[in-house]
């Protein structure tokens, strides 16, 4: 009986753990519904981590959300910015950060979501909505990572621009076929500045990896 009751009771702290880290989901899900994107960020955190999260895929997605809405606000305001006489001016540095925040975020969903349900399958719930919002920014890690170079921020633009070249190799485009997300035109030119600023910052390793990838 003693053993039964134990067992009883550490089901009910595991079943309570499970539930208040669904709620600092659902809470964080509120904060960003308002707008709040900071508080949003941080009162998800706990959840991204902890083992007692019940759906780990979807509390990144919902990180992922909450940076490419950060995203797209800063890009409307940027076309907006380019009309004459336009008020509206966008944040480059909250709109890149939050680009590529979004876009490391979108490939932890995609680690978790990749993972067999209770039953053994794997259903990729949020493969075909990243896939169609992050395929278009591709031009976008192109340009930030040309903004932070401006700026004098290698770190920073090597960031941005191993992200569009890699782009195509991670598990959310990897089985995409080439006609269906071709590489650009210049797509040689970034991975050289990849390779050139690794090698100034001596990541030699980085350096050579960027060099092979030329065609």
């Amino acid at each position: 009986i003693m053993k039964k009751l134990m067992m009883m009771a550490l089901m009910a702290v595991v079943a309570t753990t499970a539930f208040a880290q669904d709620e600092v989901v659902k809470n964080a899900k509120k904060l960003f519904s308002k707008g709040d994107y900071n508080g949003a960020v941080e009162m998800l955190k706990p959840a991204l981590t902890s083992d007692e999260t019940l759906d780990k895929a979807a509390a990144w997605n919902l990180l992922t959300d909450i940076y490419y809405d950060q995203y797209s606000k800063q890009a409307d305001a940027a076309v907006k910015s380019m009309v004459p006489g336009a008020k509206e001016k966008a944040d480059s540095a909250v709109m890149f950060s939050s680009a590529v925040k979004a876009w490391e975020a979108a490939i932890e969903t995609d680690k978790y979501d990749q993972l067999p349900d209770a039953k053994g399958k794997v259903k990729r719930k949020f493969l075909s909505a990243n896939q169609n919002r992050f395929k278009p920014m591709a031009i976008t890690f192109v340009q930030g990572g040309q903004y932070y170079y401006s700026n004098k921020n290698n770190e920073e633009a090597i960031r941005l621009w191993k992200t569009y070249v890699n782009m195509r190799e991670t598990s959310l485009f990897k089985d995409v076929p080439e006609a269906d997300f071709p590489k650009e035109s210049f797509y040689n030119d970034i991975v050289y500045y990849c390779a050139l600023l690794s090698y100034q910052i001596k990541n030699y390793d980085y350096a050579g990896i960027y060099a092979k990838k030329m065609v």
